[in-house]
């Protein structure tokens, strides 16, 4: 089974053989006398054989089992997230509450130093 720097690194020299052909297609197409047509044909194929190795590498990593692991811990992780940011509200209302029953306290023991 592949691994995911496997896919990736597939996927990179597929991507950059393509890119290296459209650039000689590129000049190829400054060149007094070339079919211009044939070659903008070309470099269309090359672009959608892009497109497809790229959705193709991401489907692969998709179906890896360590990304789909990491999806489920992500969605748990998530989810504990919410349920804590839903708490967030009346914690910082504990600690505002408990900030201002230390500032009474100071003021107190500044007024009655012989507490």
């Amino acid at each position: 089974m592949p691994t995911i720097a496997d896919i990736v690194n597939a996927k990179n020299t597929a991507l950059n053989a393509i890119a290296d052909a459209i650039h000689i297609i590129d000049e190829e197409k400054n060149k007094p006398g070339t079919n211009r047509r044939r070659l903008n044909q070309c470099r269309k194929s090359l672009e959608d054989e892009r497109e497809a190795i790229i959705t193709a590498a991401d489907n692969a990593l998709l179906h890896l089992h360590e990304v789909r692991a990491a999806d489920a811990t992500l969605g748990e992780v998530s989810g504990e997230m919410k349920e804590t940011a839903d708490e967030l509200p009346g914690a910082t209302k504990k600690v505002e509450t408990a900030e201002k029953i230390v500032s009474l306290g100071s003021k107190l023991r500044d007024r009655m130093p012989s507490l």
